[in-house]
């Protein structure tokens, strides 16, 4: 498996049989026996692996491919550079290794998975989630926030002598 290649493909699932019914009769993918952690694996005859994972559990609202990568740091840092924005730093997925989510500058949500075991997150680490409001362009230093607008004098009321 080569950088820069799409590794692995995840798609929103209610039903997992309902799912591989359809996707094994429209494009003769194979479903994996049973499931882990809210997922279930496909097979695509000439393409990435991928699985179904349940709607209840997804950190995304469609399906993601997956850009394998050899260094997730490297790799993390290259997107914010050049305008993205990490949505979710390290995340184990069991194994398949470690991997991360970010969006691109047109709101296009895409994961990475590190080829090397170099970048595997630590066993005792949970997956560090990027705060939303988080700016898409990585600064060297911090900006002061922007200041408050002056409160506008409230207006009189109106009295029956005036």
């Amino acid at each position: 498996m080569s950088a820069g290649t799409i590794i692995h493909l995840e798609i929103l699932s209610s039903h997992f049989e309902r799912s591989a019914s359809f996707y094994a009769d429209v494009f003769g993918w194979k479903a994996g026996e049973g499931q882990t952690g809210g997922h279930r694996a496909f097979q695509v005859p000439s393409g990435p692996s991928g699985s179904w994972v349940l709607q209840a559990l997804a950190q995304v609202s469609g399906p993601v491919a997956f850009v394998g990568v050899e260094d997730l740091d490297v790799a993390l840092a290259s997107i914010e550079k050049a305008g993205g924005r990490v949505l979710v730093r390290r995340q184990s997925l069991g194994a398949r290794g470690t991997g991360a989510l970010f969006v691109d500058p047109d709101g296009n949500v895409m994961g990475l998975l590190a080829t090397s075991s170099a970048t595997e997150a630590p066993e005792t680490s949970a997956r560090e989630v990027v705060p939303k409001n988080r700016p898409a362009k990585a600064s060297a230093t911090r900006k002061e926030p922007a200041k408050a607008r002056p409160a506008t004098a409230p207006k009189k009321k109106k009295t029956p002598s005036s």
